[in-house]
């Protein structure tokens, strides 16, 4: 059992569970680079530097190469702050991206009922020039779950249960299994909660971790702590 802080009214929220420590990654560092192209001598508005790149980016279904419509796509480069899109009815999605500063680009996809990936690009990949089209294949996923019980053993609904998942990225591995972005799920009316995105093959090499949050309830830190057994999350009795 663990306590959460609370701004409002404070009453105690619980969930069985064993707890590790977990920090947010640190984004690669490295030298500002320039677009690829013609060297240029201006940082003005003007210089290829400067200039933004457009990605073509298309969504498919791993399965049959059917293209997946609503998918949210979120994108961090550089500085910038992360901006959140998503895939039209033929899984397309155009971004444009920043060329100031932009020392890396991550773009994240993901859909209920599929597992989710995150493609990256950085370095030398920069500045050879980003793609103008990329294609993610996203291989259907699977359900884990549990209930949020309040200290007295009541089910609480409407309760916010962040996920965040990472399966670790060999380093000839452009994409990586993620769920991440502040993704999360509802209890139901029952304390219930579902999320349908994982993979079938946990192994003890993922990170898979939880925090909650309910406006009348003590929330968690920012950072997702809260480790559960896999038999337990896969059975839905979490």
């Amino acid at each position: 059992m663990r306590l959460l802080r609370a701004w409002t009214t404070v009453r105690p929220l619980m969930l069985a569970l064993m707890t590790v420590g977990w920090g947010p990654a640190v984004p690669p560092s490295g030298q500002p680079s320039r677009a690829a192209g013609p060297k240029s001598t201006a940082e003005g508005p003007d210089s290829l530097a400067s200039q933004e790149a457009v990605l073509d980016l298309r969504v498919v279904n791993a399965r049959d190469g059917a293209p997946l419509p609503d998918v949210s796509i979120v994108v961090v480069a550089a500085v910038t702050r992360a901006s959140a899109l998503a895939t039209d009815e033929d899984g397309h999605c155009r971004i444009a991206i920043p060329g100031k500063k932009r020392r890396f680009v991550r773009v994240s996809a993901r859909k209920e009922g599929f597992i989710p990936i995150r493609v990256a690009w950085s370095g030398k990949d920069i500045d050879a020039g980003l793609p103008e089209s990329y294609t993610l294949a996203l291989e259907p996923g699977t359900s884990i779950g549990g209930t949020v019980y309040d200290t007295r053993g009541r089910p609480i609904a409407g309760a916010r249960v962040h996920v965040f998942f990472e399966r670790k990225q060999h380093s000839d591995e452009r994409e990586q299994v993620y769920l991440g972005d502040e993704s999360y799920v509802e209890t139901d009316a029952q304390g219930r909660w579902r999320c349908t995105m994982m993979p079938s093959n946990l192994d003890e090499e993922d990170y898979l971790a939880f925090r909650l949050i309910h406006p009348d309830y003590v929330s968690e830190p920012a950072a997702c702590e809260r480790r559960l057994p896999t038999a337990e999350l896969r059975g839905m009795t979490s």
